[in-house]
Protein backbone atom coordinates (compact mmCIF):
# COMPACT_ATOMS: atom_id res chain seq x y z
CA UNK A 1 0.00 0.00 0.00
CA UNK A 2 2.56 2.53 1.05
CA UNK A 3 4.52 1.49 -2.36
CA UNK A 4 1.27 2.35 -4.24
CA UNK A 5 0.70 5.58 -2.45
CA UNK A 6 4.79 6.32 -3.18
CA UNK A 7 4.51 5.63 -6.92
CA UNK A 8 1.35 8.12 -7.12
CA UNK A 9 3.39 10.82 -5.44
CA UNK A 10 5.98 10.26 -7.71
CA UNK A 11 4.01 10.16 -10.69
CA UNK A 12 1.96 13.86 -9.44
CA UNK A 13 5.54 15.51 -9.07
CA UNK A 14 6.91 14.26 -12.50
CA UNK A 15 3.36 16.06 -13.82
CA UNK A 16 3.40 19.03 -11.78
CA UNK A 17 7.37 19.86 -12.42
CA UNK A 18 6.65 20.83 -16.27
CA UNK A 19 3.66 22.88 -15.34
CA UNK A 20 5.59 24.52 -12.65
CA UNK A 21 8.71 25.82 -15.12
CA UNK A 22 6.12 26.69 -17.79
CA UNK A 23 4.47 29.14 -15.28
CA UNK A 24 7.65 30.60 -14.23
CA UNK A 25 8.36 31.21 -18.16
CA UNK A 26 5.36 32.73 -18.96
CA UNK A 27 5.11 35.18 -15.27
CA UNK A 28 6.96 38.02 -16.67
CA UNK A 29 4.15 38.62 -19.46
CA UNK A 30 6.84 39.31 -22.22
CA UNK A 31 5.31 38.57 -25.75
CA UNK A 32 8.71 38.21 -27.14
CA UNK A 33 11.80 37.95 -24.54
CA UNK A 34 14.79 38.77 -25.25
CA UNK A 35 16.60 35.59 -27.02
CA UNK A 36 19.97 33.98 -26.20
CA UNK A 37 22.52 34.55 -28.28
CA UNK A 38 25.98 34.49 -28.67
CA UNK A 39 26.05 37.75 -30.79
CA UNK A 40 25.85 41.07 -29.79
CA UNK A 41 24.65 41.89 -33.22
CA UNK A 42 22.22 40.15 -34.53
CA UNK A 43 23.31 39.12 -38.48
CA UNK A 44 22.27 35.59 -39.16
CA UNK A 45 19.88 34.82 -42.53
CA UNK A 46 16.67 34.43 -41.05
CA UNK A 47 16.85 37.20 -38.66
CA UNK A 48 13.56 39.65 -38.79
CA UNK A 49 12.15 42.61 -37.62
CA UNK A 50 8.70 44.50 -37.89
CA UNK A 51 8.49 47.96 -36.75
CA UNK A 52 5.16 50.06 -37.26
CA UNK A 53 6.74 53.30 -38.83
CA UNK A 54 4.69 57.01 -37.63
CA UNK A 55 5.76 59.58 -40.20
CA UNK A 56 5.20 63.13 -38.72
CA UNK A 57 4.82 65.33 -41.52
CA UNK A 58 2.10 62.75 -43.21
CA UNK A 59 0.66 61.98 -39.81
CA UNK A 60 0.16 58.43 -41.40
CA UNK A 61 1.06 54.57 -39.90
CA UNK A 62 2.78 52.27 -42.11
CA UNK A 63 4.00 48.43 -41.27
CA UNK A 64 7.86 47.97 -42.43
CA UNK A 65 9.35 44.39 -42.47
CA UNK A 66 13.11 44.35 -42.18
CA UNK A 67 15.22 40.63 -42.88
CA UNK A 68 18.35 39.44 -43.42
CA UNK A 69 17.94 37.29 -46.69
CA UNK A 70 21.31 36.00 -47.67
CA UNK A 71 24.51 36.42 -48.30
CA UNK A 72 27.57 37.45 -50.74
CA UNK A 73 31.06 38.48 -51.15
CA UNK A 74 32.49 41.43 -53.02
CA UNK A 75 36.06 43.27 -52.96
CA UNK A 76 37.11 40.98 -50.82
CA UNK A 77 34.55 41.55 -47.48
CA UNK A 78 31.38 38.99 -46.57
CA UNK A 79 28.23 40.30 -46.59
CA UNK A 80 24.73 39.74 -45.41
CA UNK A 81 22.23 41.04 -47.46
CA UNK A 82 19.21 43.20 -45.56
CA UNK A 83 16.02 43.27 -47.25
CA UNK A 84 13.31 45.92 -46.30
CA UNK A 85 10.07 46.43 -47.38
CA UNK A 86 6.46 48.40 -46.68
CA UNK A 87 3.52 49.67 -47.93
CA UNK A 88 5.73 52.09 -49.99
CA UNK A 89 9.16 51.45 -50.82
CA UNK A 90 11.66 48.66 -50.54
CA UNK A 91 15.34 48.00 -50.98
CA UNK A 92 18.45 46.52 -49.90
CA UNK A 93 21.56 47.31 -47.90
CA UNK A 94 24.49 45.11 -47.42
CA UNK A 95 26.56 44.64 -43.70
CA UNK A 96 30.06 43.64 -43.05
CA UNK A 97 31.82 43.30 -39.74
CA UNK A 98 35.45 44.10 -39.40
CA UNK A 99 36.36 42.58 -35.84
CA UNK A 100 34.18 45.25 -33.32
CA UNK A 101 32.98 47.20 -36.71
CA UNK A 102 29.48 47.11 -38.20
CA UNK A 103 29.78 48.94 -41.44
CA UNK A 104 26.77 49.44 -43.38
CA UNK A 105 26.57 49.58 -47.69
CA UNK A 106 24.22 50.88 -49.87
CA UNK A 107 25.61 49.30 -52.84
CA UNK A 108 26.19 45.35 -53.34
CA UNK A 109 29.89 46.79 -53.92
CA UNK A 110 31.44 48.03 -50.55
CA UNK A 111 33.25 50.52 -51.38
CA UNK A 112 31.96 53.48 -49.76
CA UNK A 113 30.72 53.26 -45.88
CA UNK A 114 27.14 54.42 -45.59
CA UNK A 115 27.24 54.71 -41.30
CA UNK A 116 28.61 52.11 -39.08
CA UNK A 117 28.35 50.58 -35.72
CA UNK A 118 31.29 50.03 -33.31
CA UNK A 119 31.15 47.52 -30.48
CA UNK A 120 30.84 47.37 -27.09
CA UNK A 121 28.60 49.80 -26.98
CA UNK A 122 29.13 52.09 -24.37
CA UNK A 123 28.09 55.41 -22.75
CA UNK A 124 30.17 58.27 -24.08
CA UNK A 125 31.96 56.20 -26.83
CA UNK A 126 32.41 58.54 -29.99
CA UNK A 127 33.64 57.49 -33.35
CA UNK A 128 33.04 59.14 -36.89
CA UNK A 129 32.66 57.80 -40.84
CA UNK A 130 35.38 59.58 -43.04
CA UNK A 131 33.49 57.90 -45.99
CA UNK A 132 30.85 60.87 -45.56
CA UNK A 133 30.62 64.12 -45.43
CA UNK A 134 30.46 64.51 -42.24
CA UNK A 135 29.12 61.74 -40.24
CA UNK A 136 29.75 61.65 -36.42
CA UNK A 137 27.52 59.19 -33.78
CA UNK A 138 27.88 58.66 -29.96
CA UNK A 139 26.29 56.46 -27.78
CA UNK A 140 24.51 59.02 -25.02
CA UNK A 141 23.19 56.45 -22.44
CA UNK A 142 21.22 54.04 -22.07
CA UNK A 143 17.00 54.05 -21.37
CA UNK A 144 14.14 51.75 -20.06
CA UNK A 145 12.37 51.74 -23.79
CA UNK A 146 9.04 50.19 -24.23
CA UNK A 147 7.47 48.93 -27.06
CA UNK A 148 5.01 46.75 -28.45
CA UNK A 149 7.05 43.82 -28.80
CA UNK A 150 8.33 44.26 -25.20
CA UNK A 151 10.23 46.29 -22.74
CA UNK A 152 14.05 46.42 -22.62
CA UNK A 153 15.48 48.20 -19.36
CA UNK A 154 19.21 48.17 -21.51
CA UNK A 155 18.75 49.55 -25.14
CA UNK A 156 21.58 52.08 -25.61
CA UNK A 157 20.79 55.45 -26.89
CA UNK A 158 23.00 56.19 -30.02
CA UNK A 159 22.33 59.80 -31.61
CA UNK A 160 24.07 60.35 -35.33
CA UNK A 161 24.18 63.60 -37.49
CA UNK A 162 25.47 63.42 -40.91
CA UNK A 163 25.56 65.75 -44.00
CA UNK A 164 25.64 64.38 -47.80
CA UNK A 165 25.69 67.00 -50.52
CA UNK A 166 22.37 68.20 -49.95
CA UNK A 167 21.05 66.10 -47.39
CA UNK A 168 21.61 66.54 -43.54
CA UNK A 169 19.93 64.03 -41.11
CA UNK A 170 20.08 63.95 -37.24
CA UNK A 171 18.78 60.30 -36.03
CA UNK A 172 18.29 58.24 -32.49
CA UNK A 173 18.69 55.23 -32.14
CA UNK A 174 18.11 52.61 -29.19
CA UNK A 175 19.91 49.29 -29.61
CA UNK A 176 19.68 46.18 -27.28
CA UNK A 177 22.53 43.96 -27.38
CA UNK A 178 21.33 40.38 -29.22
CA UNK A 179 18.14 42.10 -30.00
CA UNK A 180 18.81 44.75 -32.69
CA UNK A 181 17.30 48.22 -33.17
CA UNK A 182 13.92 48.55 -30.50
CA UNK A 183 13.34 52.29 -31.74
CA UNK A 184 14.34 54.68 -33.83
CA UNK A 185 13.56 58.62 -34.01
CA UNK A 186 15.51 60.42 -37.38
CA UNK A 187 14.92 63.23 -39.39
CA UNK A 188 16.34 64.12 -42.94
CA UNK A 189 15.96 67.27 -44.99
CA UNK A 190 17.16 67.60 -48.35
CA UNK A 191 15.44 66.16 -51.62
CA UNK A 192 13.53 64.05 -49.50
CA UNK A 193 12.17 65.61 -45.83
CA UNK A 194 11.30 62.67 -43.46
CA UNK A 195 10.47 62.82 -40.21
CA UNK A 196 9.27 59.35 -38.52
CA UNK A 197 9.72 56.72 -35.49
CA UNK A 198 10.11 53.28 -35.36
CA UNK A 199 8.59 51.30 -32.69
CA UNK A 200 9.60 47.62 -32.95
CA UNK A 201 6.71 44.92 -33.25
CA UNK A 202 8.14 41.79 -33.57
CA UNK A 203 11.34 39.97 -34.16
CA UNK A 204 12.61 36.87 -35.06
CA UNK A 205 17.11 36.73 -34.35
CA UNK A 206 19.05 33.27 -34.34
Amino acid sequence: MKRKKLFHYKFLLVLLIPLLFASCENSTGNKNPQPVSSQTFPNMVGDKWVYAIHDSLSHTVDTLEMKIVGTTTANGKSLTIWARKSSVYKDTFYVSINNDTVNYYDDPIPNVVDHKLIFPLKTGNFWKNPNQLSDSTTVTGQDLITVPADTFNDAYRIERNWTSFNIRGYSITWFVNNVGIVKMYRRVQGFDNIQETWDLLSYTVY
